[in-house]
């Protein structure tokens, strides 16, 4: 959402093509927390710079080659998203199991 809103922002013609019925991805999971729900403010800070430069926002889309190929970008970022690492690894906590550079015991 940054990438699209500084790219339009700098004059670009920008399309954001988003796959869910909202923007945010896993911002909008960490505003659900209980602790967390601060985080919304994020998301919508982000949203008004799509909108004040101008991202031709488009949610619920799929992307493909046809997709591609009507578009004609003269640049194309991809950006897939990711999923929570559910093996245990931080950076913090060395000595946790699914850290690959745990301490031998």
């Amino acid at each position: 959402m940054k990438t699209a809103a500084v790219a339009g922002a700098r004059g670009h013609d920008v399309v954001l093509l988003e796959r869910a019925s909202q923007l945010g991805g896993n911002l909008n999971v960490l505003r659900l927390l209980p602790t967390r729900s601060e985080w919304h403010v994020a998301v919508e800070n982000l949203e008004r710079e799509l909108e004040l430069a101008g991202v031709d926002v488009r949610l619920d889309t799929d992307f493909d080659a046809d997709a591609l190929r009507a578009l004609a970008p003269a640049a194309l970022l991809v950006a897939t998203g990711s999923l929570w690492d559910r093996s245990g690894y931080t950076q913090r906590r060395p000595e946790r199991p699914g850290n690959p550079r745990r301490p031998a015991a």
